[in-house]
């Protein structure tokens, strides 16, 4: 089993998802409607966590976000 984080379609904003892919390359999505993310973490207690970066903001330091998903992760 893997994840994959998807950033956007078409650079559409609330786009982005966190997929789990299977062994036999089947995905399905864990989290959707993701604003560009950037980067996750699965924790060992079934956590995820998720950078968001904000590009309304010109890319200015410190204008994304961290978002926290409490045990999603099977």
């Amino acid at each position: 089993r893997m994840y994959v984080l998807e950033f956007s379609q078409g650079f559409a904003p609330n786009s982005g998802r966190l997929l789990r892919v299977d062994d036999s390359g089947q995905t399905t999505p864990v989290i959707a409607s993701l604003n560009f993310p950037t980067s996750f973490l699965l924790s060992a207690d079934g956590s995820i966590y998720i950078s968001e970066m904000n590009l309304a903001s010109n890319f200015q330091p410190g204008e994304g976000r961290v978002l926290d998903y409490i045990a999603v992760a099977p």
